[in-house]
């Protein structure tokens, strides 16, 4: 009997500590659903954002006045790497960005005409910090920005004589095109709302401060988009 008994306990024991489930036995170590639930939602997604975006410009002016405003337009492209970059399990957020951002202006009389067209590109990195909770729909990122920068400078010249145009004669025209590096930095404060799949609307209020050749410009942009 003894030995029947000592049999039967050899063989339930096992099969008692299989059936013990094996979730929540090592303190904090939840079901993959629910870290998912947990994880923010940013990380969720692909990480792509793409925005539009409106730039009011303020530019030094050769002729002495402290700034000369003009308005641009463009768009930008974003990743999240935050998760690559080793920040997973902190509120801090890392994204490179590429921003394309165009203007065009055109002023003078019948004898001069000058139009100008300017298309800048800049490759900047964001580091921010996540305010609340990374589990929740909405949430805001002040952040700083910096990176190199690229202007492709073109300017058309026509000079005519209003006699000689009533002649018939023709404009002198003339292009002159240049490619002019740079650098930007600033900060901003980025806002989302995100689904529980990462996907959503994004927006941001950014000031940066961009070196081109000589010049110097001052851009205070509004963005609006969507993150998949």
């Amino acid at each position: 009997m003894i030995r029947a008994a000592l049999l039967i306990l050899a063989i339930a024991l096992p099969l008692g500590a299989r059936a013990v489930p094996l979730e929540g036995a090592i303190p904090g170590d939840a079901p993959p659903r629910e870290r998912r639930k947990e994880s923010d939602r940013a990380s969720r997604g692909v990480g792509i954002s793409l925005e539009g975006i409106l730039a009011g410009l303020y530019e030094d002016d050769p002729q002495g006045s402290p700034f000369v405003r003009k308005t641009g337009w463009g768009l930008r492209l974003g990743w999240n790497l935050t998760d690559r970059v080793g920040l997973r399990d902190t509120n801090w957020m890392f994204q490179p960005e590429l921003q394309w951002t165009s203007r065009s202006d055109s002023e003078g009389t019948k004898a001069l005409m000058v139009e100008s067209r300017l298309d800048s590109f800049y490759l900047g990195a964001r580091l921010g910090y996540r305010l609340g909770d990374a589990a929740a729909a909405f949430r805001f990122v002040p952040y700083l920005a910096a990176g190199p920068a690229a202007t492709w400078n073109q300017v058309r010249f026509q000079v005519a004589d209003p006699v000689g145009l009533k002649q018939g004669a023709d404009r002198i025209d003339t292009r002159i095109e240049s490619l002019q590096w740079g650098a930007g930095y600033g900060l901003g404060i980025g806002a989302a709302w995100l689904s529980d799949g990462g996907d959503g609307l994004t927006g941001r209020l950014e000031l940066l401060r961009f070196h081109r050749g000589y010049l110097e410009e001052m851009a205070l942009t509004f963005g609006l988009g969507v993150a998949f």
